[in-house]
C-alpha cells in the first residue's frame, strides 16, 4: 500500500512538471512568432526619409541552440513611421530591449540627431545602455557586415564595443549618456567610429531585396566583408557631428577616461647606465585615476593623478633586441621619460580641445561639480564664458609600479 502511494505521488509530480513546462513554452513560442528580436539597430537618411535597419535574431531548429541574423529595414518621414512600416511589413512587433548597438550614419548627422534618439528613449523601444557608434558609410552596411561572420563570432559589434571601452582603441558612449551630455553645459560627446572593409563593394548591395514601399531584407553575402575598428572617433556638439578624431588623438584623450584600463606606451631615445638611445615598450596592465581641480591665481588647473601598473615588453638598442628581465632596466631616467611622455600627450589632448573650442575632456563638468562657487566666479571674470578652455592647465602626477 505504501509503495503504491509513493508511485502515485511520483506520477503526479511528473505530470505537474510537464503541465508547468508546457504552459511556459507555449507563450515563448508565441512571442517569437509575434516579435522581431533586434540586437543591432541603425539609422540612415535616404532620399529625404529616415531609414531604419534592424539586425534580428532568427532561431534555428535542431538539437543544439543556433541562430542566424538577418537585416530588415524600412523608411518613413521619421523613426516612428519607419518602425510602424517595418512592423506592418513583417507582421511582427519590433523589440529593441536587447539591442546592444545603435549605429548612426554620416547622412543623419548633417542635422541634430537628438530628435531621433530622444524618441527611442521616450517610446521605451530601446535600452538606455545601448552603445552608440558612428559610421561614414551607412548603418545598414555596418549591420550587414556584422551579420555575415556571426557563425565564427567575428565582426561581432558587441565584442568590439566592449573591447573599446576598456582598451586603448576608442571610446564608447551609451544612449542615455549621450542625451545627458547633450543637455549638459558643454553639449559635447565622443563617439566610436567604425567603417566597413569590403572585399567586394557590390556584395552588400547584391544581397538586398527592396520592395516598393522601401522595406528590405538582407541575407549574408558569400563575399564576407569585415569591420574596420581602427580606434578613430568623432565629436558631436549640440547633436551634430563637428570633428573627426584620429586614433593617435583618441589615445591621448583616453588619459582622461576612467574606463580605459589597459593599453601600451612607448618611450624613445633612453640613455642611462644600462641603455643608450634605446626604445622601450610597456604594457599597461591597469590604470587608476583621480581628477582634482583647483584654482591658482585665477587659473583653472586639473591635477590628473595616474596610477599605472606597467611591464616592459620590448627593448631595442641600435636595432638590437634586448630581452627585458624583470625590472632590471627600470631606472629613474626611464620613469621620468614615461611621465614626460604622458604629460606631453595630455597637453596635446588639451590643445586639441582649445584649437577646436570643444570641451571633449569635460573640464567644465569637473570644475562645476567640485568647485561650483569658484567656477562661477571664474566664468564671470572672462570676457566670454566660452573662453575657459584657453586658460586651462592640466598637470600629470604619475605613480608607476613595474612588475616582472
Amino acid at each position: 500500500m505504501e509503495k503504491a502511494l509513493k508511485y502515485r505521488l511520483v506520477i503526479w509530480v511528473v505530470v505537474i512538471f510537464f503541465i508547468i513546462l508546457t504552459s511556459v513554452t507555449f507563450p515563448l513560442q508565441s512571442q517569437i512568432q509575434k516579435t522581431c528580436l533586434a540586437v543591432g539597430f541603425g539609422i540612415d537618411k535616404v532620399d529625404g526619409q529616415i531609414e531604419i535597419s534592424a539586425q534580428i535574431i532568427i532561431p534555428q531548429a535542431g538539437g543544439d541552440y543556433s541562430q542566424t541574423q538577418e537585416i530588415i529595414s524600412n523608411r518613413g518621414a521619421n523613426i516612428a513611421e519607419a518602425v510602424s512600416n517595418l512592423e506592418l511589413e513583417t507582421g511582427k512587433n519590433l523589440s529593441l530591449d536587447h539591442c546592444h548597438v545603435l549605429v548612426i550614419s554620416k547622412s543623419l548627422c548633417e542635422e541634430n540627431i537628438i530628435e531621433h534618439l530622444d524618441y527611442l528613449i521616450r517610446s521605451n523601444l530601446m535600452n538606455n545602455n545601448t552603445v552608440l557608434i558612428y559610421t561614414n558609410g551607412t548603418s545598414k552596411e555596418i549591420l550587414l557586415s556584422s551579420s555575415q561572420l556571426n557563425t565564427s563570432d567575428l565582426n561581432n559589434l558587441q565584442n568590439i564595443t566592449n573591447y573599446n571601452n576598456s582598451h586603448d582603441s576608442s571610446s564608447g558612449i551609451s544612449l542615455i549618456d549621450f542625451v545627458n551630455e547633450y543637455m549638459s553645459p558643454t553639449s559635447t560627446s565622443l563617439f566610436t567610429s567604425i567603417e566597413v572593409n569590403s572585399t567586394d563593394e557590390s556584395s552588400s548591395n547584391s544581397n538586398n531585396q527592396q520592395n516598393n514601399n522601401g522595406a528590405t531584407t538582407s541575407q549574408p553575402s558569400k563575399e564576407a566583408t569585415t569591420l574596420k575598428n581602427d580606434g578613430s572617433g568623432v565629436v558631436f556638439l549640440e547633436g551634430k557631428k563637428v570633428l573627426d578624431i584620429k586614433k593617435e588623438e583618441m589615445w591621448k584623450l583616453n588619459w582622461f577616461d576612467p574606463r580605459f584600463k589597459v593599453g601600451s606606451i612607448q618611450i624613445e631615445n633612453i640613455s642611462d647606465e644600462k641603455l643608450k638611445n634605446a626604445n622601450m615598450n610597456f604594457y599597461i596592465k591597469k590604470k587608476d585615476m583621480q581628477i582634482k581641480p583647483k584654482f591658482v591665481n585665477n587659473t583653472p588647473i586639473i591635477e590628473l593623478n595616474l596610477q599605472l601598473l606597467l611591464k616592459a615588453t620590448n627593448i631595442t638598442q641600435q636595432d638590437k633586441y634586448i630581452v627585458p628581465t624583470g625590472t632590471n632596466y627600470i631606472s629613474d631616467t626611464v620613469k621620468q621619460a614615461i611621465s614626460t611622455k604622458i604629460q606631453n600627450e595630455v597637453n596635446d589632448a588639451v590643445q586639441l580641445c582649445k584649437d577646436n573650442s570643444l570641451d571633449i575632456i569635460k573640464a567644465y563638468n569637473i570644475f562645476n561639480t567640485v568647485l561650483n562657487k569658484e567656477w562661477k566666479q571664474y566664468l564671470s571674470s572672462l570676457n566670454s564664458p566660452y573662453e575657459y578652455l584657453n586658460h586651462l592647465v592640466v598637470n600629470v602626477n604619475l605613480d608607476a609600479t613595474f612588475y616582472k
